[in-house]
């Protein structure tokens, strides 16, 4: 089971820290992570970057990366400066 590691932002939506899915690609995952957040707060999930085991989706199969049980997948999001 692929484990996605809750953004601080969506742990009161999720009500977890991580959350274990049978997903079997990022796409798929991300998808099951939307149906516990509420609709008015999915754009927020866009503007991060997926990594998968530390790498940048981008330098994979971009959304159509596969999992396995021993992946971890984040999203982080730019950090703000000012």
């Amino acid at each position: 089971m692929a484990v996605f590691v809750v953004p601080p932002i969506f742990r009161i939506d999720l009500g977890r820290d991580v959350l274990r899915s049978d997903a079997p690609d990022v796409e798929s995952l991300l998808a099951e992570v939307r149906l516990h957040i509420p609709p008015e707060r999915q754009p927020l999930l866009a503007r991060g970057s997926v990594l998968v085991n530390g790498r940048s989706i981008h330098r994979l199969r971009g959304m159509a990366t596969p999992l396995s049980a021993e992946d971890q997948v984040w999203v982080v999001f730019p950090a703000a400066g000012g």
